[in-house]
């Protein structure tokens, strides 16, 4: 059986090992390993589960406000922190598509502090 990373999530719940060949940063397809050796109850599994769909989500979710940002600086051909900075300064007026640009960027801002948060919560594997 090949070498495989073994880390603990606490979205997994107490003592569950999630395993991913992948640093723990990138924990984007995690696979949890119920074995005899840690089963989980009901209650435990349906936690499990709705930690597990609402990543899924949240990931869902920025990659979405992603492809959205990508459109935005390919049409105007402007990154969104740039153009953020200047529509903040009052520099690129207040049309439409600028105000939807500047809200998206915003909302993943948000999303991505989300993530960032709760990666910080996953303890380091020794």
């Amino acid at each position: 059986m090949p070498a495989r990373d073994i880390c603990h999530d606490s979205r997994a719940g107490a003592g569950h090992k999630v395993e991913n060949g992948q640093q723990e940063k990138d924990l984007l397809m995690a696979k949890i390993t119920i074995t005899k050796d840690n089963l989980l109850s009901l209650a435990e599994f349906k936690a499990l589960l709705e930690h597990t769909e609402a990543r899924s989500s949240t990931m869902d979710y920025i990659f979405r406000l992603l492809r959205e940002l990508v459109a935005f600086e390919e049409k105007f051909n402007t990154p969104s922190d740039v153009f953020y900075a200047r529509f903040m300064r009052g520099e690129m007026g207040d049309d439409l598509p600028f105000i939807k640009w500047a809200g998206r960027y915003e909302l993943y801002l948000e999303a991505k502090q989300e993530i960032d948060s709760q990666l910080v919560k996953v303890p380091v594997a020794a």
